[in-house]
């Protein structure tokens, strides 16, 4: 369950770093083109601009999110780890715990609602 928990909540993060990613890869490679020139841009563009932009977006995006998949994690795993306590519990009772077929449902005698609407 740990593990599901948190692939369900990593899924999204993985499609965000990619996004920011290639927004900051843009952005600074034309924010570099204008200032500082043609070269710096190129060299940005062409060699380690995805490589900056891609760890970047990892640890402004994926660190965050993985600590929130992790808390969520353990979270589902406690809802589980009590879960099934509870029903050894339950069951290694001396006795057993069932509902009465007669109980189950009160019949329409016992019930009598009040007619609200026969005004």
């Amino acid at each position: 369950m740990f593990q599901r928990t948190f692939s369900i909540v990593m899924t999204p993060a993985v499609f965000l770093v990619g996004i920011v990613s290639m927004i900051l890869y843009a952005y600074v490679g034309v924010n570099m083109a204008a200032t500082d020139g043609v070269w710096p841009a190129f060299f940005w563009f062409a060699f380690y601009g995805h490589i900056v932009s891609g760890l970047a977006a990892a640890l402004i995006i994926g660190i965050p999110l993985a600590t929130l998949a992790f808390l969520a994690a353990c979270t589902i795993w406690l809802f589980g780890l009590g879960w099934r306590l509870q029903k050894r519990g339950v069951e290694s009772l001396p006795f057993k715990v069932e509902r009465k077929d007669g109980m189950a449902q009160p019949s329409q005698e016992e019930v009598k609602l009040p007619d609200v609407f026969s005004h």
